[in-house]
Protein backbone atom coordinates (compact mmCIF):
# COMPACT_ATOMS: atom_id res chain seq x y z
CA UNK A 1 0.00 0.00 0.00
CA UNK A 2 1.32 3.40 -0.94
CA UNK A 3 0.83 6.18 1.61
CA UNK A 4 -0.87 8.24 -1.11
CA UNK A 5 -3.60 5.58 -1.16
CA UNK A 6 -4.45 6.22 2.49
CA UNK A 7 -7.31 8.68 2.50
CA UNK A 8 -9.41 9.49 5.56
CA UNK A 9 -13.14 9.69 4.99
CA UNK A 10 -14.24 13.13 6.20
CA UNK A 11 -17.78 11.85 6.80
CA UNK A 12 -16.81 8.81 8.89
CA UNK A 13 -17.89 8.94 12.52
CA UNK A 14 -14.59 8.00 14.20
CA UNK A 15 -16.34 8.12 17.56
CA UNK A 16 -18.43 5.14 16.42
CA UNK A 17 -15.40 2.87 16.81
CA UNK A 18 -15.18 3.79 20.47
CA UNK A 19 -18.96 3.42 20.88
CA UNK A 20 -18.84 -0.16 19.56
CA UNK A 21 -21.28 0.84 16.79
CA UNK A 22 -18.94 -0.05 13.94
CA UNK A 23 -18.61 -3.69 14.91
CA UNK A 24 -22.21 -4.05 16.03
CA UNK A 25 -23.82 -3.02 12.74
CA UNK A 26 -21.21 -4.83 10.62
CA UNK A 27 -21.09 -1.97 8.11
CA UNK A 28 -17.30 -2.03 8.17
CA UNK A 29 -17.29 -5.79 7.50
CA UNK A 30 -19.40 -5.16 4.42
CA UNK A 31 -17.20 -2.24 3.33
CA UNK A 32 -14.14 -4.50 3.70
CA UNK A 33 -15.76 -7.34 1.74
CA UNK A 34 -16.82 -4.90 -1.00
CA UNK A 35 -13.28 -3.55 -1.25
CA UNK A 36 -14.25 -0.05 -0.11
CA UNK A 37 -11.65 -0.21 2.67
CA UNK A 38 -8.56 -2.29 3.20
CA UNK A 39 -7.72 -1.30 6.79
CA UNK A 40 -8.89 0.97 9.58
CA UNK A 41 -6.16 2.18 11.93
CA UNK A 42 -6.78 3.32 15.49
CA UNK A 43 -4.48 3.71 18.46
CA UNK A 44 -4.21 1.59 21.55
CA UNK A 45 -5.09 4.73 23.53
CA UNK A 46 -8.80 3.96 23.22
CA UNK A 47 -10.78 0.95 24.39
CA UNK A 48 -11.01 -1.73 21.69
CA UNK A 49 -13.56 -4.49 22.06
CA UNK A 50 -12.45 -8.09 21.51
CA UNK A 51 -14.82 -8.16 18.51
CA UNK A 52 -13.06 -5.18 16.96
CA UNK A 53 -9.61 -6.65 17.56
CA UNK A 54 -10.62 -9.84 15.73
CA UNK A 55 -11.63 -8.08 12.49
CA UNK A 56 -9.39 -8.53 9.44
CA UNK A 57 -9.75 -4.88 8.49
CA UNK A 58 -8.74 -3.54 11.93
CA UNK A 59 -5.16 -2.51 12.66
CA UNK A 60 -4.02 -1.23 16.03
CA UNK A 61 -1.27 1.37 16.22
CA UNK A 62 0.73 1.16 19.45
CA UNK A 63 1.50 4.63 20.82
CA UNK A 64 3.01 3.61 24.18
CA UNK A 65 6.51 4.42 22.98
CA UNK A 66 5.50 7.94 21.93
CA UNK A 67 3.55 8.71 25.09
CA UNK A 68 6.61 7.62 27.10
CA UNK A 69 8.85 9.79 24.90
CA UNK A 70 6.60 12.83 25.47
CA UNK A 71 6.59 12.25 29.23
CA UNK A 72 10.37 11.80 29.28
CA UNK A 73 10.92 14.93 27.19
CA UNK A 74 8.70 16.98 29.50
CA UNK A 75 10.48 15.58 32.56
CA UNK A 76 13.75 16.89 31.12
CA UNK A 77 12.21 20.36 30.60
CA UNK A 78 12.61 20.06 26.84
CA UNK A 79 10.19 21.16 24.12
CA UNK A 80 7.90 18.57 22.56
CA UNK A 81 7.28 20.58 19.36
CA UNK A 82 9.29 18.21 17.19
CA UNK A 83 7.50 15.22 18.68
CA UNK A 84 4.10 16.64 17.81
CA UNK A 85 4.86 17.05 14.10
CA UNK A 86 4.64 13.54 12.63
CA UNK A 87 5.05 14.39 8.94
CA UNK A 88 8.71 13.42 8.48
CA UNK A 89 8.30 10.26 10.55
CA UNK A 90 5.26 9.17 8.53
CA UNK A 91 7.06 9.78 5.25
CA UNK A 92 10.10 7.79 6.43
CA UNK A 93 7.91 4.90 7.54
CA UNK A 94 5.93 4.81 4.30
CA UNK A 95 9.15 4.94 2.27
CA UNK A 96 10.36 1.86 4.17
CA UNK A 97 7.03 0.10 3.55
CA UNK A 98 7.08 0.95 -0.16
CA UNK A 99 10.68 -0.30 -0.52
CA UNK A 100 9.80 -3.55 1.26
CA UNK A 101 6.86 -4.16 -1.10
CA UNK A 102 9.06 -3.89 -4.22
Amino acid sequence: MNYKDVQPDPNFDWGAIDKKEVVKDESMDKAYEDGAISKIFTTNLIYRTPELLSREWYCEVNLCKYVALIIDTLNHDMTISDLLNPVSGIHNLMDKVNKAEK
